[in-house]
């Protein structure tokens, strides 16, 4: 086989599964992750240095704490399919864009990652694969020539951004505890977790989808809408809100975790989330009309807003163009926590409102909601 002398996007792609737990059944099968534009790693290990008396130098660096995996992968939205994938839960989602759409508010976003009951429903695996150089993995299963396994992964964040003349990109973070590297053509024997050993563990044969270009259109910022309650009480900021232009929306949904260790583990048991999760939001535009106000009725007033952010697809094409609500994020019951402005020579004067709502799976009267299209 020829050397190869670099590796360029067309030969990757990205996909998550189930986690592979020794003890436990696989339910679910391996999903290809859609529109992937980027993939980022990076293996921590701890040690611990340690020195004694007599002697100057250092007489021993061991690893004292299981090495860990960050990793995170962005990709352009189509639709919740990828979203759906890693585990987020979605207050109604459907394939049928017609239906997909009912504010039911019936479910947390994060009730599956909190489930105490089934804690793998908090994990899983997640898998890249690499062909042979110049080769797309798009309908080329056979193609495939290495495979990189990371095993028991938990989210830590999600986030969604969008600009004026851009796309809406989201990416997700996460740790795993363990990755494996592998020759093979898209069958590998992932290893099970097995919390008390690392070594000499059972293999189970995890098989790789057909990495096939689902032809949905990406979504786009110029064809999105926002919208909040309360626009009287937000206008006391100094501007109108509804003579803002919106230039660029970052959202952003935060996991933390603490690891849970036994003596006689080797690895922690768990990362059980940490109360309370936060989702943010940031919106930047370019100032229009001015309002009459103060920071001290806005203090004193101290209200809560919806925000809802309406995402379209296009259909057709001029003069027959039409605009079909496909998907829509709802942050419920979010306070602003910041409004700053910014204005100099050359520019547009700019204001960015920043919201921030918490993730309650016993209420859900507030915190972030996913609704919509989840392609299949």
């Amino acid at each position: 086989m020829a050397s190869r002398n670099r590796v360029s996007y067309q030969c990757e792609a990205a996909y998550v599964g189930p986690p592979i737990i020794s003890g436990h059944t696989i339910n679910d099968s391996v999903e290809v992750l859609e529109r992937v534009q980027s993939i980022d790693y990076s293996l921590d290990i701890p040690r611990a240095d340690v020195s004694q008396l007599g002697k100057d130098g250092l007489i021993g660096a061991p690893i004292i704490e299981h090495p860990y995996v960050e990793a995170s992968i962005s990709y352009t939205l189509g639709s919740f399919r990828n979203e759906k994938a890693i585990g987020l839960n979605f207050n109604h989602n459907s394939t049928n864009v017609a239906d997909s759409l009912a504010d039911t508010f019936s479910s947390s976003l994060i009730s599956g990652f909190s489930n105490k009951d089934n804690r793998n429903l908090d994990r899983k695996n997640y898998y890249v694969s690499l062909s042979e150089e110049g080769v797309d993995v798009v309908d080329n299963v056979t193609g495939i020539q290495s495979v990189v396994g990371f095993s028991k992964c938990y989210l830590n964040n999600w986030s969604s951004q969008g600009s004026v003349n851009g796309l809406i990109t989201n990416t997700i973070g996460f740790t795993a505890c363990d990755v494996q590297y592998f020759n093979s053509t898209g069958s590998v024997n992932m290893p099970e977790i097995n919390f008390k050993r690392i070594k000499n563990l059972d293999t189970k044969t995890v098989v790789l989808p057909t990495y096939e270009a689902t032809g949905t259109s990406a979504l786009f910022p110029r064809d999105a809408k926002v919208s909040i309650t309360s626009l009287t009480s937000l206008d006391k900021i100094g501007s109108k809100f509804t003579d803002l232009k919106l230039q660029d929306f970052n959202l952003d949904l935060s996991l933390q975790r603490r690891s849970v260790k036994s003596l006689g583990y080797r690895i922690p048991l768990d990362y059980e989330l940490v109360n309370p999760s936060m989702a943010t939001l940031n919106l930047s535009a370019i100032v229009g009309e001015s309002s009459t106000g103060s920071l001290f009725s806005q203090v004193n007033d101290d209200q809560r807003y919806d925000v809802e952010m309406d995402f379209f697809s296009v259909t057709g094409c001029e003069p027959e163009r039409q605009l079909v609500l496909t998907n829509k994020y709802v942050l419920k019951n979010a306070k602003v926590e910041r409004i700053s402005y910014s204005s100099s020579i050359g520019v547009n004067k700019t204001v960015s409102i920043g919201f921030s709502s918490d993730l309650d799976p016993e209420d859900l009267s507030k915190g972030l909601f996913l609704s919509g299209f989840a392609n299949t």
